[in-house]
């Protein structure tokens, strides 16, 4: 006998309904399929579940994954930043949210799970003799097009725009 024939013959069984509830690989590729976001975007999306989410949570049924499992992922893993818990979080969240409105699911495990508060970042503002020195310079060396970056540098300074380290 076929499932879709036990399927049609006993409706109601365990077996039907667990066969039909996807696992969490499953859905999150349907999530994931179902967004429409630019390439680069999916891409990071996509990293970012691979990396945390799918070694731990893939094989499992949506419905049977818990607060407790979410936990155990989030506390044993050596997050590079609290902006990328944050981010892994917000994702999956975001997958159980689907989830919780497809009928998948009765409640989102990541409910439960704090955010983690990001760090204001700390600004380092230019010297005014520094800052006039590198618009010099770039007045010196930009021509053309490129001399766009000499006068948005002036603009900026002017404004008390000051540099940023960005990690990534």
């Amino acid at each position: 006998m076929t499932e879709e024939k036990y399927a049609e013959l006993f409706p109601d069984s365990s077996y039907v309904k667990s066969a039909s509830i996807p696992t969490f690989g499953e859905y999150a590729q349907i999530w994931l399929d179902s967004r429409e976001i630019v390439e680069t975007t999916r891409s990071n999306y996509k990293g970012t579940l691979n990396r945390y989410w799918m070694p731990y949570l893939a094989e499992a049924r949506i419905d049977l994954v818990s607060a407790a499992d979410v936990r155990h992922v989030v506390a044993n893993t050596g997050w590079s930043s609290a902006g990328v818990r944050r981010n892994a979080v917000d994702r999956l969240s975001s997958i159980f949210k689907s989830a919780l409105a497809d009928g998948l699911i009765n409640r989102n495990p990541c409910a439960s799970i704090a955010r983690p508060r990001l760090a204001k970042k700390q600004v380092d503002p230019y010297e005014r003799e520094d800052a006039e020195r590198i618009i010099g310079y770039l007045y010196e060396t930009c021509r053309g097009l490129t001399e766009i970056y000499a006068v948005w540098s002036e603009f900026a300074f002017s404004q008390g725009c000051g540099r940023q380290n960005r990690r990534r």
